[in-house]
């Protein structure tokens, strides 16, 4: 079999620490990687940037694209992959889903909902993946097991809650100022609040009717390393209530999910992440250092996973292990891998790109009552 001809587009050499540094391309210089795959292509911001990423990362014999139509109109790419920032998004989606070729785009899909369906508008855009890995972690693969196996009944109700320990609680990074702004689409909240949703949901099931509320806590933010002030219009923290469709037929009826998501760290000494699942004969408790598990360091700290049995009150941990394969590449990729292996195989059980995700953190926002904290005092 011919191996999937890959344009990645957003490999930088400015940024060292970017997503496709560490999750693309370990994977695609890989053994498991260059069985399925091969690098023909990248797209950056201009073709000398292009240039430069190829000699920063030995890449030879690969094209060097500036220009998102020009790489669109290459025949001899099968699947692009978006891994640059989110403004980019769009322009480099539009241009490859017209041309008719499979994408493989980091989440979010674009910065906002109006965007999103500009683009899909009711087309579909199939043999295409949305990378929200998390649900390939062993992790979470791991707790649907449970849950099918029974040993805690049918579910009664979870709670989920998070914290995004990025950035102190009044501080921001320079390079995450853009956070603070809702017309950029971009925020910890609809990034690593976004993540989290879609892992909750692939294990317990979607919504059936839900309510949110969101809160502006903290309208200004100190710039780290700075005695700059910036002002944020973006909720940093968050509130959704609702039921669950029984998609999975692991609920009871009406079975409710309550999450919170906050910015900053959590109470001194607890952990940022903290997932239970109540059941009809027990109940299971998933803890880690944070939310975003493939980029916040969490897998350098014990994350577990517990069952509580009602009936002879013990709790019980119960292991994870990464497949072989996984533990050669860097642990943040891991899980990205996991997706490239699924749809090389043509086993990945995700929906074609669509609106479906992007509609979930638009509506999010757009059903919600967003509160300041200095409007609520007066």
């Amino acid at each position: 079999m011919e191996p999937i001809r890959v344009a990645l587009v957003g490999l930088s050499t400015t940024n060292p620490g970017s997503w496709a540094s560490f999750a693309h391309i370990p994977y695609l210089q890989s053994e498991n990687g260059k069985k399925h795959y091969r690098l023909d292509a990248l797209l950056n911001s201009s073709k000398e940037a292009a240039e430069s990423a190829k000699v920063t990362y030995n890449l030879t014999n690969v094209k060097a694209y500036g220009d998102p139509k020009s790489l669109a109109a290459d025949p001899d790419i099968d699947l692009v992959v978006i891994s640059s920032s989110i403004e980019t998004h769009f322009s480099v989606l539009e241009s490859t889903i017209n041309a008719g070729k499979a994408v493989f785009v980091e989440w979010p899909l674009t910065h906002s909902l109006e965007t999103s369906l500009k683009l899909i508008n009711d087309k579909q855009v199939p043999n295409s993946i949305m990378g929200l890995q998390s649900r390939f972690s062993p992790v979470f693969l791991q707790v649907k097991e449970l849950l099918n196996s029974g040993v805690i009944g049918k579910v009664f109700n979870s709670e989920v809650k998070s914290h995004s320990i990025y950035f102190p609680r009044d501080q921001i990074h320079e390079m995450a100022r853009k956070m603070t702004k809702r017309e950029t689409g971009v925020s910890m909240l609809g990034i690593a609040g976004g993540h989290m949703l879609d892992f909750v949901h692939d294990v317990l099931g979607d919504w059936d009717a839900m309510h949110v509320h969101g809160q502006i806590q903290r309208p200004e933010l100190i710039v780290i390393g700075t005695n700059e002030l910036v002002t944020s219009d973006n909720p940093d923290y968050i509130s959704i209530h609702g039921t669950l469709k029984n998609t999975r037929n692991i609920t009871v009826p009406g079975a409710l999910l309550t999450i919170t998501f906050r910015h900053g760290q959590p109470f001194k000494n607890e952990p940022g992440f903290i997932w239970t699942i109540n059941g009809e004969r027990g109940e299971l408790r998933i803890k880690s250092r944070g939310p975003l598990l493939d980029s916040d360091g969490s897998y350098d700290h014990p994350i577990t996973i517990e069952v509580h049995d009602h009936a002879s009150d013990t709790v019980e941990e119960v292991g994870w292990v990464w497949a072989e394969w996984q533990e050669e590449l860097p642990v943040r990729g891991r899980s990205t891998a996991e997706l490239y292996e699924r749809f090389a195989d043509n086993h990945l059980h995700l929906e074609e790109l669509s609106t479906h995700v992007s509609r979930i953190a638009s509506e999010r926002c757009r059903r919600s009552s967003w509160r300041s904290h200095d409007s609520a005092r007066n």
